[in-house]
């Protein structure tokens, strides 16, 4: 699945009888009676009368829950005693008294750290290197371990003991509390009731420093939301995704064109009531006011709801993370969490599909995309890089229309289906053929979805067959080894992916190992890239120099079979999918 839900149930379904689950589930009562404060009892929100416990009564009488206790124990237990036996009398005090409720307090921890390398986003991810305990000032013991980001990064609330000018502290799995922390929280008090949320951001790799996305831990009240009325849903947004300057600020915008308030990167959203937004949105993004996204054109980050994500009558945080340089599949690329205030669970989208439109139409003027109207990707030409954009979620998929860029009115391809796009995924979408052909020749599109391994960091290939006049049993991909001079052409062509058609994509959908032979000369090192085809009963093998692949690419061949086709090898480890292109000759030749 592309988008994972953790413990939504409580959220989505409805409660019917069922008035509260605690004591904020009761926050939108009217004021207590004097003296008394709302409490939850058998499903119900009543008034009660805080009980004090007698100050001298012995402390290990039923006074309450003794610090070293699991707050999930029977308050009216001494810490000493075994919960399931009568405790008796005390000391002379009467511990079969129920000193009443215990004020208890609640904390839940959601970490969105990530690599934060800003020379190199590609840093392979390491779960281990994120892993993160919370410890609170208040007790020895840690309050959470071994919390990872991605999908499990948001854990459920615990009980904590109330108090005033507590801390929260952010270590690495297995630190020692006397250790120094990576970020603290500042000062808090929470009360009987109070649900806390905490978030862990910024980049493991300016831990120490003073950057602006040193890890930071922030402390918020879900309390703050008040009361949401029952017709609407509010969002605080929280950002924490990749930022180089903090004056470089993050908003959320609807997908009707709703856009809410900057923020500050690394921070969340001043107004703690949240800001409402319609219960029917279905598409959320992100973008900056100064800085964009990569590698996007529109200048946003999309993420499309599922439906029945948003609940009336319920706050949210919203928390904008992750690295939009990472590849799509990579547990550091961008995503945005939802998180309901004062509720377990959360819900964690992966970003919208990115579409690189490849230009390998023969004799082709630059092009333009759109879909229903609304321009996607602009000002993509004959074997350049790839141009960008990005389309909601569909199981269903995108009609596009391509048109000259020169020419807007003059339709090049019309109502192309894209076929189902999902979250978290990249296409590459070749336009091909003969301009101003019809017929097989004519323009035509197709789609090639990146199934390699997130974590595949090695040279390895697919063959992606544009060439229009290819021989129609295929065209075989390779290379051959290098000659005893160290430098030229040998005589051995090796097979690495057999033949492939017109229009279709070969090789493994992992990625077949190309572990070419390495040449050299006064220009620096590549490698012979070979191409195989049968024309009638004569097997024809050519080949051109190009630089060396040393992560997955997709191998995209254009151009004229009989006057030579080109190649544009697309590295799909970084998000810009930059061609690489032949080294010399542009051409294969015999």
């Amino acid at each position: 699945m592309w988008v994972v839900g953790l413990g939504l149930t409580t959220v989505l379904a409805g409660c019917d009888a069922v008035e509260c689950r605690d004591a904020f589930d009761c926050r939108d009562q009217d004021p207590a009676p004097a003296g008394q404060v709302w409490t939850c009892r058998e499903e119900k929100c009543v008034a009660a009368t805080p009980t004090t416990p007698d100050a001298g009564a012995d402390a290990g009488a039923d006074a309450g829950l003794d610090a070293g206790v699991d707050a999930g124990a029977d308050a009216g237990l001494d810490a000493g005693v075994d919960a399931g036996v009568d405790a008796g009398t005390d000391a002379g005090v009467d511990a079969g008294t129920d000193a009443g409720p215990v004020a208890t307090a609640y904390v839940r921890v959601v970490n969105a750290l990530y690599e934060g390398n800003f020379d190199d986003a590609n840093t392979p991810w390491d779960a281990a290197r994120y892993r993160m305990d919370v410890h609170s000032s208040a007790t020895s013991q840690a309050v959470f371990t071994g919390v990872e980001p991605g999908d499990l990064g948001t854990k459920d609330f615990v009980p904590v003991a109330p108090g005033t000018n507590l801390t929260f502290s952010l270590r690495k799995a297995g630190a020692a509390p006397t250790e120094p922390a990576l970020a603290t929280t500042a000062a808090v008090t929470l009360a009987d009731g109070d649900r806390l949320t905490l978030m862990a951001m910024g980049g493991v790799a300016s831990v120490g420093t003073s950057e602006v996305n040193a890890p930071k831990l922030l402390a918020l009240k879900d309390n703050a939301f008040g009361a949401v009325p029952s017709g609407e849903v509010r969002v605080r947004h929280v950002t924490a995704d990749q930022v180089i300057a903090d004056f470089f600020p993050r908003l959320l915008k609807t997908g009707s064109g709703e856009e809410l308030p900057e923020v500050t990167p690394f921070t969340a959203d001043p107004e703690v009531k949240g800001r409402a937004i319609p219960e029917t949105t279905t598409r959320l993004l992100v973008r900056g006011s100064i800085d964009s996204p990569e590698p996007s054109q529109s200048g946003e980050v999309g993420f499309t709801l599922p439906a029945g994500a948003l609940v009336k009558g319920t706050a949210y945080y919203v928390v904008s993370s992750g690295d939009d340089r990472r590849a799509m599949n990579d547990p550091g690329a961008s995503s945005l969490l939802l998180i309901p205030a004062g509720k377990n669970g959360a819900l964690r989208l992966k970003r919208d599909p990115l579409l690189y439109f490849f230009h390998a139409l023969v004799n082709g003027e630059s092009l333009k995309v759109g879909s229903q109207g609304v321009p996607i990707a602009t000002g993509f030409r004959y074997g350049n890089d790839p141009a960008v954009g990005d389309l909601p979620a569909s199981p269903t998929g995108h009609a596009l229309t391509f048109s000259l860029e020169s020419a807007p009115g003059t339709t090049v391809l019309d109502t192309f289906q894209t076929g189902p796009l999902e979250a978290g995924r990249r296409y590459l979408v070749v336009v091909s053929g003969l301009a101003g052909q019809t017929g097989a020749a004519g323009p035509r599109a197709f789609v090639v979805a990146d199934t390699f391994a997130s974590d595949a960091q090695d040279a390895r290939v697919r063959f992606v067959n544009a060439c229009p006049s290819a021989p129609a049993q295929g065209i075989g991909f390779g290379y051959f080894d290098v000659a005893g001079d160290g430098s030229s052409r040998g005589t051995t062509f090796t097979s690495v992916i057999p033949d492939v058609t017109y229009g279709a994509v070969g090789g493994p959908a992992t990625g077949a190992a190309f572990p070419a032979p390495t040449g050299t000369d006064t220009t620096g090192s590549y490698f012979h890239y070979a191409i195989r085809g049968l024309v009638g009963t004569t097997v024809t093998e050519r080949s051109v120099k190009g630089p060396l692949i040393t992560r997955p690419h997709l191998f995209v061949l254009m151009g004229d079979w009989t006057t030579g086709p080109r190649f544009r090898a697309l590295n799909l480890r970084n998000n810009s999918w930059t061609a690489l292109t032949p080294r010399g000759d542009e051409v294969f030749k015999p």
